[in-house]
């Protein structure tokens, strides 16, 4: 079984937060923010101001967690490299590759070749 782990995209700070605690009811994240001295305090982000992305469960061949939304290095069996987005439809992981979300194989089959090399929001944060 998967753990299941979320990230929250910070739209207006173009950075990644640690989901600690997700709130459906309240449509908040909780944050732990510890600094010198340890634990200072648990920090509230509403569901409006982040992006949240779910841990697909699976890992690319550096032993890198993949998240939805993760842009991935791929090299398929004909030695082609390509890079694709990985996405969530239908209870399943697929790949946007191209301009199209389509199933290219699974994961066995494919996670000696997968490489996470960025995220959608790359370029965002600067």
């Amino acid at each position: 079984m998967r753990g299941i782990k979320f990230r929250a995209w910070h739209k207006e700070q173009k950075r990644y937060l640690p989901v600690d605690i997700l709130d459906f009811v309240g449509e908040v994240i909780y944050v732990y923010e510890f600094g010198d001295e340890g634990y200072h305090n648990n920090v509230l982000y509403n569901f409006s101001s982040v992006i949240i992305e779910q841990y697909t469960g699976l890992e690319d061949k550096n032993g890198v967690e993949i998240y939805y939304g993760d842009r991935l290095s791929m090299t398929d069996e004909v030695g082609k490299n390509g890079v694709v987005t990985v996405g969530f439809e239908s209870g399943g992981f697929i790949v946007f590759a191209g301009f199209a979300w389509r199933y290219i194989g699974t994961y066995d089959e494919l996670k000696n070749n997968i490489e996470v090399i960025g995220n959608i929001h790359d370029g965002e944060n600067k």
